[in-house]
């Protein structure tokens, strides 16, 4: 199984800026969010650094590989590394 995702928050800024080391993982995916988790062999934890969402949007841009910005910002801002 191929396992599709979007990287938001932190790996999705890292993308986009190519500026940013990921710490924390947030991951959207349109898969089963169980046969994401066992495809990629995680384990929950309460202090993990992965986190895996259900995707809510479409993609309307040619950048598949993350969420849309303004997603990626609020993450970001929500996380503290990004103040305004």
């Amino acid at each position: 199984m191929m396992v599709i995702f979007c990287g938001g928050g932190e790996p999705g800024g890292a993308i986009l800026t190519e500026n940013l080391r990921p710490e924390k993982f947030t991951l959207f995916t349109d898969l089963d969010l169980s046969e994401v988790a066992r495809s990629l062999k995680l384990v929950p934890s309460e202090n993990g650094e992965i986190e895996i969402l259900q995707k809510f949007w479409k993609n309307d841009s040619e950048n598949q590989k993350t969420a849309p910005a303004l997603l990626i910002y609020a993450d970001l801002i929500n996380s503290g590394l990004v103040e305004i």
